[in-house]
């Protein structure tokens, strides 16, 4: 008796119309059968930007090579952007009396700071950068006036610059 009910359930599981599940239950009996199923995705932003490491400018250099800021590698959305902007006192402090200063200011001289309607070098104190396009190299320089290296004293001067990165929306769309 047990082996004839294994062979009719067998029997029975074989012969029974095989189902498909999803979330959308397809019920209806014509021919023709449809489902959909709606894949989606998300990418996150993600970016690199490279900026100039430590440098030391020559004693009496009136414009020196800064380097280059760039967008290495980046994942932006449509429309988005990676703003660079850059802060400092523009002042180097003598080492051993920081009265002591020589002041400069680090210019740049790419056409695509046009938005800001300006031509030739752009400082810095005043502007920051969108950047949009992967290795657009954006070259810097340190402008030291000839006058402000004749009155500065012997010795050591240093300062710091903070290169601010943020990405950004476009301000039409802005909440």
């Amino acid at each position: 008796m047990k082996k004839l009910i294994s062979a009719l359930s067998a029997l029975m599981l074989m012969t029974s119309p095989l189902s498909a599940y999803a979330d959308t239950a397809i019920t209806d009996s014509s021919a023709e059968k449809k489902g959909e199923t709606q894949i989606t995705m998300e990418v996150a932003p993600a970016y690199t930007v490279v900026i100039p490491a430590d440098i030391k400018i020559e004693e009496g250099a009136t414009n020196t090579y800064f380097g280059d800021y760039y967008l290495e590698k980046g994942v932006l959305e449509p429309g988005y952007y990676v703003n660079v902007a850059i802060d400092g006192y523009f002042e180097m402090e003598h080492s051993l009396d920081d009265s002591e200063i020589l002041p400069y200011d680090i210019v740049s001289s790419d056409s695509l700071v046009v938005e800001n309607g300006e031509n030739g070098y752009f400082s810095y104190k005043d502007y920051s950068v969108n950047i949009r396009r992967i290795d657009n190299h954006m070259p810097m320089y340190i402008l030291i006036d000839e006058a402000d290296w004749e009155n500065s004293a012997a010795g050591s001067y240093s300062d710091t610059v903070t290169f601010y990165i943020t990405y950004q929306q476009p301000k039409d769309q802005s909440n």
